[in-house]
C-alpha cells in the first residue's frame, strides 16, 4: 500500500460539512396516539367512526384508515384526508363546518408524510356494557398485561450455570442452540471498559490484565473501572439522555435554561457514589421535600435539591398567546418524561382519552398533572449548612449582643435635638405605606433558600454592613427583609397562589437589585413583548408601593414571588454569569389585589397639625419598649417612624458601627453561592380534566396522588397538603412497584448487550414487546432490590455472566440461523457500534489531548457555518478544550453536527434508545471532519514524543495498541511499514507521514465498534 493511496483515502473529497438535523418530534406510533388520534376523534369520528362511515370511510380504526373509503386511498400525502383537510379542491371540503386550524393540519402533514404509522398492537377488548356501543375501561382486565404483575423471583432452571446464565442457557437449550465460547482477553478488556467508562483501555492496563493469572483478575477490572469517576461520565450521559437535557429551551430564541449543567453534574456523582436507585428516583422527583436531605461530602451542596433541577429541563416557548396552553404542554411533556424514563408507560398518551391500551385512564394523567401544577421552579443555592450555617450563626449572635439599652439612649437624644420643623418635615413627607394591609399574610408565604427564612418580627434590627450607613431597617411590623442574616446570603419569598380576579396588584417593596415577577400559571420567561410587565427590578431604598396590571392574564392563577437578585431566569446567549456574589436586598410587608390603579395608603401616623414635642415623647416610650422587649401592637405607629428616621441617617448610629463591620468582614468572607435550578412546593391543586385536552373544556375534578398505575386510585389524599411529590416519588420508588425495578435493570441490559431483555425500553405497555426473558428479567429486579438498589452491584452482576463474555465473532449454526437470526436469545455477544461521544471521547483519549477534570459550565459547541438562527451563541473550540464530550454544551437550536451525525438525539422527550445508523455523514465525519483529522496530527504528535527513538514497527504496534487493544496482524504490520516508508512528503515531513497513518487508523471500522 502506498502513502499516496492513504492521503487521497484521506482526501477524497472537499470540505463537505456537516449541518445539524432539524429538530423535531420522531414520527412513530405514539405521535399518532399524542397528536392525530386526537384531531381525528374531536374533527373526523362523528362522521367517520364506529356510528357512522359516511363515503365508506371510517377514522378510528387502523386497518380502515389504511384501506381508505369510496374517493380512494386516505393516507398517500396525495390522498383524500390531506386533500380534504387543506381545502385545495372545491369538491372535498373536510370537516364541513370549517377550515381546521394550521398547527393541527400541519401535524396531520407531518404523520401522513412521515409515513402515516399506526399502532400495531390492538387494545384488550373489554366487555360491553348495557348495550352501549361505547367500549368501557376496564382496568382489571388491563393490569393482567405482564409488566403491571407483581415482580417475584423465579427459580433458578437448573443449568450447568447459574444467575444470569442459567436463564439465557435455558432459552438456548430450548431452542437447541449453544452458547459461544468465552471472548478472550484483550476483547474482554477492551468491550467492558468502553462499556463502563466509554474510554479505551491504555496498554498499560491492557498488560497488566493479561499478566494477571489469578481468578479473580477480570473481577478486579471491573471493580477498578466502577471506581473510576469516567463511569459516572460514561453513565450520566445515558440518564441525561432519559430526561431531554439540554441547556437551552428552543423555539425561536434559545434561551438559556439557567444553570442547567448544575443537574447534569449531580448525575455524575449520584452515579460515582451509587447512590440507591430508589434514592436517586426520590431526589429528582421530591428532593427538596426529604426531611434529610443529602449533601455533598466534598462540597457540602444540596444534592437531593439539586435533584429536582430535571423538571425543567424541557423545551419552552418565550411569548406564547395562550399561556395557559404552555403551562399545559410543558407539563405534558414532564409527565412524559416521568412514566417513560421511571416507569416505562408513556402517560402522556392519555392526555385526550383514557389510554387505548395500557390501564392508564385520562384521570391519572389529570392526577399527575395537579401533582406537577402545584410544584414551582425556582433558582436557587445548593449551598448547605457547612457553608452557610456557622456565618449565620456568628452573625446572629453579633446582633443578639447589640447593646439595646444604649442604642435607645442614644436615639432619644438624637430625637431631643432634632428640631421640631425638622421633625415636623419628615413626619409630612411620610405616607404610610403598608401598614400591615395584605391579602396574603406574610406567614403564609414561602421561602426559599438561606436568605429569607425568617421573617423579621416588630423591632428587628435590620443592619447593611456599611459602617458609614449602618442601618437598613427597623421592622414596624412583621415583614420579610432578606439582610436579616447579612448581604451575601440569597433568597426567595412566594405568596400563596390566588385567581386573578382584579385588575391590579399592589406589592409594597423596597430594595437594591431586587426583582419582584407576578408568576402566572407557572410561566418563567418574563420578557417582552408580551409578559415583561410582569417582572420589575427593584431598586428604590425606600418602601413603597409598585402597581401592576394584570387584566391581560386576568382569571389565570398565580403567585408573587420576590428575589435579592435581580437576575434574569431565561436570557440570550451563553449561559449567563450568575454565580458571582451580590449585595441586594429586598423588603416586603405585603401585597394587595385591586380594582383601582390607586395603591393603599394612608396619613401621617400622627394627627394633623403635628405637634413635635408629644411625639418625641411617644416615641421615646416606643424605644423604651423596645430596649425592653416589651413591645405591642400600639407601637406599631412608632416604629414606622423610627424605622424611616434610621434609614434617612437622622438619629445617630455611630454605636452600630463596630457592629456593622464585623458583619460585614464575615459577609465578604462568604463563597459566592452556588445556583441551582430546582422544584419548590407550591399549594396543593388539583386539576380538572381538559375534555379532549383541550384546557378551555374543563371536566371533572382529578384528585392528586389516587392514581391506578400506582395501585391507589382509591387511596384518599388526606394528610397532603403540598403538591404531593414526596408521596408520588414514595409510590414510584417502592420495591412493590411493579415497573421501576424492572425498567432500569432492562436499561442497564440495553446498554451492555445492544438490544433490552425488552426491546421497547420506554414502554412496556401493551404497544411495546414482549420480553425476550421474563424470567431473567425477574431476577435481575429482585436483585436490584435485594442489593440495596445498587447499580454498581447490577454492573458488576451482568458483566461476569458468561453471557456477557461470549464471543462475538463465532460462525452461526443452521439452527441458529433458523431459530434466532437476531440474536434475540444470546448465544453470542452483539457487535455494537460505538455512540458518537464514546468516539469523540476515544479521538481525545488516543490523541493524550483529554481533559480528565470533572463537572463545570459546558463548553461552548463547535459549530459549522450552516448552523444558523436567533439565539446562536459563540463559536466553540473544534476539540472542546479537550474536555469529555458530556461537558459540551447541548443547545437545542444548535447541536454539535459532529455528534448528530452518529445519532446524538434531539432532546425533546425521553430517549432510551437511541437511533444506531450507518450513513454516508458518519464515514464523511471521520474521514474529512476537521476534528479528527486535527486529532490525528495531535496523535501523531504524542507518538513521537512518547517513542522518539523507536523502530517504525515499534511505532505501529503501539498505535494498534493504543486504537484496537492489540497488535497489528503480520498483513497489517507490512501495509502500515509500506505506507510509512520514505520518502516523506515536502510538507510535514516525517510528522505528517505519521499523521496520515493514524488518520487511516481512525477510520477502520474496529475503532468505532465493540466486539
Amino acid at each position: 500500500m502506498k502513502r499516496t493511496m492513504g492521503v487521497l483515502f484521506v482526501g477524497l473529497l472537499l470540505g463537505v460539512s456537516l449541518m445539524p438535523g432539524e429538530a423535531q418530534e420522531p414520527v412513530d406510533a405514539e405521535f399518532f396516539e399524542k397528536r392525530i388520534r386526537p384531531i381525528l376523534t374531536a374533527r373526523c369520528v362523528s362522521c367517520h367512526g364506529p356510528d357512522a362511515q359516511q363515503g365508506n370511510l371510517r377514522l378510528d380504526d387502523a386497518s380502515s384508515l389504511k384501506k381508505g373509503g369510496a374517493r380512494g386511498a386516505a393516507l398517500p400525502a396525495n390522498g383524500t384526508l390531506l386533500k380534504a383537510v387543506s381545502y385545495t379542491s372545491s369538491s372535498l371540503l373536510m370537516p364541513p363546518s370549517g377550515k381546521l386550524p394550521a398547527d393541527e393540519i400541519a401535524l396531520l402533514e407531518q404523520w401522513v408524510k412521515g409515513g402515516a404509522p399506526l399502532p400495531n398492537t390492538k387494545a384488550p377488548t373489554p366487555p360491553k356494557t348495557g348495550g352501549s356501543k361505547k367500549e368501557s375501561f376496564d382496568l382489571a382486565q388491563r393490569r393482567q398485561h405482564w409488566a403491571y404483575k407483581q415482580v417475584r423471583r423465579p427459580l433458578e432452571p437448573p443449568m450447568d450455570k447459574s444467575g444470569i446464565d442459567s436463564f439465557v442457557l435455558a432459552k438456548l437449550q430450548k431452542s437447541g442452540i449453544k452458547m459461544a465460547p468465552e471472548a478472550d482477553k484483550r476483547t474482554l478488556i477492551r468491550r467492558v471498559t468502553l462499556d463502563l467508562t466509554g474510554l479505551p483501555p491504555t496498554p498499560g492496563e491492557i498488560a497488566a490484565f493479561l499478566a494477571d493469572k489469578s481468578p479473580g483478575a477480570y473481577e478486579k477490572v471491573i471493580d477498578r473501572l466502577l471506581a473510576s469517576p469516567a463511569y459516572g461520565e460514561r453513565w450520566a450521559r445515558h440518564w441525561l439522555d432519559l430526561v431531554r437535557y439540554a441547556e437551552s429551551m428552543g423555539h425561536e430564541i434559545d434561551f438559556d435554561i439557567p444553570e442547567a449543567f448544575q443537574y447534569r453534574d449531580y448525575v455524575i456523582r449520584a452515579l460515582n457514589a451509587d447512590v440507591p436507585y430508589d434514592q436517586f428516583l426520590t431526589e429528582q422527583l421530591a428532593g427538596d421535600l426529604l426531611p434529610t436531605p443529602r449533601y455533598d461530602k466534598v462540597t457540602g451542596r444540596n444534592e437531593s435539591l439539586t435533584a429536582t433541577g430535571f423538571v425543567w429541563l424541557g423545551e419552552g416557548k418565550h411569548s406564547p398567546v395562550d399561556i395557559k396552553q404552555e403551562q399545559a404542554d410543558r407539563i405534558d411533556n414532564q409527565i412524559d418524561v416521568i412514566g417513560k424514563a421511571m416507569l416505562g408507560q408513556t402517560l402522556a398518551c392519555a392526555r385526550c382519552h383514557d389510554h387505548k391500551f395500557d390501564p392508564i385512564p385520562t384521570k391519572d394523567y389529570y392526577g399527575l398533572y395537579g401533582v406537577l401544577r402545584s410544584s414551582r421552579f425556582q433558582l436557587t443555592s445548593s449551598d448547605g449548612p457547612a457553608t452557610f450555617g456557622k456565618p449565620a450563626a456568628e452573625i446572629a449572635k453579633i446582633r443578639a449582643g447589640i447593646d439595646k439599652r444604649a442604642l435607645s439612649e442614644s436615639w432619644k437624644a438624637s430625637l431631643a435635638a432634632l428640631p421640631a420643623e425638622k421633625l415636623k418635615a419628615e413626619l409630612l413627607g411620610l405616607n404610610r405605606k403598608s401598614g400591615g394591609v395584605s391579602d396574603f399574610l406574610l406567614t403564609q408565604w414561602t421561602p426559599s433558600g438561606a436568605a429569607m427564612q425568617t421573617l423579621a418580627e416588630p423591632g428587628e434590627l435590620i443592619l447593611s454592613g456599611n459602617p458609614q450607613k449602618p442601618v437598613l431597617a427597623l421592622a414596624p411590623r412583621t415583614m420579610a427583609h432578606s439582610a436579616l442574616g447579612g448581604r451575601r446570603q440569597e433568597g426567595a419569598l412566594r405568596s400563596p397562589t390566588f385567581t386573578i380576579d382584579k385588575d391590579f396588584i399592589h406589592v409594597n417593596v423596597a430594595g437594591q437589585k431586587g426583582k419582584l415577577r407576578i408568576i402566572v400559571e407557572s410561566f418563567q420567561v418574563i420578557r417582552d413583548p408580551l409578559y415583561g410587565f410582569l417582572g420589575h427590578t427593584i431598586d428604590n431604598p425606600e418602601p413603597q408601593w409598585r402597581t401592576i396590571n394584570l387584566r391581560m392574564v386576568k382569571g389565570r392563577r398565580a403567585y408573587v414571588e420576590l428575589t435579592d437578585s435581580a437576575r434574569d431566569n431565561f436570557s440570550n446567549g451563553n449561559l449567563s454569569d450568575t454565580n458571582k456574589g451580590h449585595d441586594g436586598w429586598i423588603r416586603c410587608e405585603g401585597a394587595v389585589l385591586s380594582a383601582s390603579n390607586v395603591p393603599p395608603g394612608g396619613n401621617s401616623p400622627y394627627p394633623i397639625p403635628l405637634v413635635a414635642e408629644p411625639v418625641k415623647q411617644n416615641l421615646s416610650t416606643t424605644l423604651d419598649h423596645w430596649a425592653s422587649n416589651s413591645l405591642t401592637t400600639s407601637d406599631a405607629p412608632a416604629l414606622e417612624v423610627l424605622d424611616m428616621l434610621l434609614r434617612k441617617g437622622v438619629l445617630e448610629t455611630k454605636l452600630l458601627a463596630d457592629v456593622s463591620t464585623q458583619i460585614a468582614a464575615i459577609d465578604s468572607a462568604l463563597p459566592a453561592p452556588t445556583r441551582i435550578l430546582a422544584m419548590a412546593d407550591g399549594d396543593g391543586e388539583d386539576e380538572k380534566v381538559f375534555l379532549r385536552g383541550n384546557h378551555k373544556a374543563a371536566g371533572p375534578t382529578a384528585p392528586r396522588l389516587q392514581l391506578a398505575l400506582c395501585g391507589t386510585e382509591s387511596t384518599p389524599v388526606s394528610g397532603v397538603t403540598g403538591s404531593g411529590r414526596l408521596e408520588l416519588a414514595k409510590r414510584i420508588a417502592s420495591p412493590q412497584h411493579p415497573l421501576t425495578a424492572r425498567v432500569i435493570v432492562n436499561r442497564l441490559w440495553h446498554h451492555h448487550f445492544g438490544r433490552g431483555i425488552v426491546p421497547t425500553t420506554d414502554d412496556f405497555g401493551h404497544m411495546g414487546e414482549k420480553p425476550t426473558h421474563p424470567e431473567l428479567l425477574d431476577y435481575l429486579a429482585s436483585e436490584l432490590v435485594a442489593k440495596n438498589w445498587s447499580l454498581k452491584a447490577m454492573h458488576k452482576l451482568i458483566l461476569t455472566s458468561a453471557t456477557y463474555k461470549q464471543r462475538s465473532d463465532v460462525a452461526p449454526t443452521a439452527t441458529a440461523i433458523k431459530t434466532d437470526p437476531t440474536n434475540k436469545l444470546l448465544w453470542r455477544m452483539n457487535v455494537r457500534r460505538l455512540e458518537g461521544e464514546a468516539i469523540r471521547d476515544s479521538l481525545l483519549a488516543l490523541s493524550g489531548r483529554l481533559d480528565s477534570t470533572l463537572y463545570g459550565p459546558p463548553v461552548n459547541t463547535y459549530l459549522t457555518e450552516f448552523s444558523e438562527g436567533r439565539g446562536r451563541p459563540g463559536q466553540g473550540p473544534l476539540d472542546g478544550n479537550g474536555r469529555r464530550s458530556i461537558y459540551l454544551s447541548v443547545r437545542r437550536n444548535f447541536l454539535s453536527p459532529w455528534l448528530q451525525s452518529f445519532d446524538f438525539p434531539t432532546p425533546f422527550t425521553c430517549i432510551g434508545r437511541r437511533s444506531v445508523s450507518n450513513v454516508p455523514a458518519q464515514a464523511l465525519a471521520l474521514m474529512n471532519g476537521a476534528f479528527v483529522r486535527q486529532q490525528a496530527e495531535v496523535w501523531a504528535t504524542r507518538l513521537l514524543k512518547e517513542q522518539p527513538n523507536a523502530t517504525p514497527e515499534q511505532r505501529i504496534t503501539w498505535l494498534y495498541e493504543n486504537a484496537f487493544g492489540r497488535p497489528a496482524s503480520t498483513e497489517e504490520l507490512k501495509n502500515a511499514l509500506e505506507f510509512v516508508a520514505p520518502p516523506a512528503p515536502a510538507s510535514g515531513g516525517e510528522k505528517q507521514v505519521w499523521a496520515d497513518l493514524c488518520h487511516v487508523l481512525l477510520n477502520v471500522k474496529e475503532f468505532i465498534f465493540i466486539k
